[in-house]
């Protein structure tokens, strides 16, 4: 099994033709949303993904996948069920089905499985991210939701770990030779949930299921009790970037280049940085940093 390393963007737009021969940049992270894929079930359109997709393998460049869950699910999964979690995600209220929920279970089942026998051999493909049921369907958060409303709509640590261990079994199964990775943070106010989740992965899959950490800041009190498990794990790392290089207040000591340092601390070889620095004017120090980490990492 191949393993992603060096950096890859986060984002394919419009402007990925401007960077994506560059010898720095690896490759681009491909996001869509599930219901862009599936508008009818079981009715699986990948075109989606094929025009970002297209650009970055034409340029001979790889590339990770990332199906959006959460509020992105399609509609007819709504009229299947009538479970839901009504949470807050950037200030908007919206409605989500639970990660436990028996619906969803099936069905992100069998989408792992459309996903593997189209894109299972390609080569090029090098990382796939689990979806999640959470506020923005990829990353393991509900960043804006008080911990006891959560409670009050069914959300427990036992529930939340279970329906992870389903999600990554069926996405291991789907993709036996593909790297799998599930964004981890801190949950319900500790590192129980994350902590569960990474001893089942590694017990049970070894280094086929890594941690997603999409919250590369440099700053030691951001997710403090995680950070210091993902120290002492032999689990793979694959991180993103917290924000653009012009977000200083996000970086430890307003220093880009510091995402950098942790990664290497949490052992992350493969690091993607938002498309914002390919596409507009940045601090040399910025590009320098990328690029020092690229070369390491190649």
């Amino acid at each position: 099994m191949a393993f992603p390393t060096g950096v890859f963007s986060s984002h394919v737009g419009r402007d990925v033709g401007k960077y994506i021969h560059e010898g720095h940049v690896k490759g681009a992270l491909v996001r869509v949303r599930w219901s862009e894929i599936e508008a009818k079930e079981g009715g699986y359109d990948f075109s989606a993904i094929e025009k970002q997709r297209k650009p970055v393998v034409d340029a001979g460049k790889q590339w990770s996948l990332a199906v959006i869950a959460g509020a992105n699910v399609p509609n007819w999964m709504y009229s299947k069920t009538t479970e839901r979690m009504d949470i807050y995600f950037r200030q908007d209220a919206i409605s989500i089905i639970p990660f436990w929920n028996s619906v969803y279970q099936d069905s992100v089942s069998k989408l792992a499985k459309a996903l593997a026998d189209k894109y299972g051999k390609d080569q090029s493909l090098m990382l796939v991210y689990i979806p999640q049921q959470t506020s923005n369907g990829i990353e393991g958060h509900f960043n804006g939701n008080a911990e006891f409303v959560l409670r009050q709509q069914g959300l427990t640590e036992s529930r939340w770990v279970s329906a992870a261990k389903y999600s990554v079994d069926a996405f291991a199964k789907a993709f036996p030779n593909k790297a799998l990775a599930m964004e981890l943070h801190e949950m319900l106010g500790g590192v129980e949930i994350p902590a569960a989740i990474m001893e089942y992965m590694y017990r049970h899959h070894g280094s086929h299921v890594g941690i997603g950490v999409w919250w590369l800041s440099g700053k030691e009190k951001y997710q403090s009790s995680l950070l210091e498990l993902l120290k002492e794990s032999s689990l793979p790392v694959y991180a993103q970037v917290i924000g653009r290089s012009s977000q200083k207040r996000r970086f430890h000591n307003y220093n880009y280049a510091t995402v950098f340092k942790q990664a290497e601390e949490i052992g992350a070889h493969y690091v993607e940085v938002w498309n914002y620095e390919f596409e507009k004017p940045v601090e040399k120090s910025v590009t320098d940093a990328i690029k020092k980490f690229a070369y390491l990492n190649n």
